[in-house]
């Protein structure tokens, strides 16, 4: 089952939302609902990953100082 909603949007943004959907050759609508459906998939896993990292330092499961370097070195400070 389909329902509907509303959001108020400014106008450079609609017009990315109509190019992108234009593109695309797909509706307004279909294009928010896969952006919906991306960004709740993302803000999950995210979660997810955030209450395991929890879980893992409640249970004393750190990284070693190595891997904390190692990812520093990659990446910068």
């Amino acid at each position: 089952m389909s329902l509907s909603t509303s959001i108020r949007l400014d106008q450079e943004t609609l017009d990315q939302i109509d190019a992108i959907a234009v593109a695309e050759g797909r509706s307004r609508s279909w294009l928010l609902q896969q952006a919906v459906k991306d960004a709740l998939e993302i803000r999950t896993s995210y979660e997810a990953a955030v209450r395991k990292g929890i879980e893992q330092a409640r249970a004393g499961q750190f990284a070693a100082e190595e891997d904390v370097e190692a990812v520093f070195a990659r990446y910068g400070t």
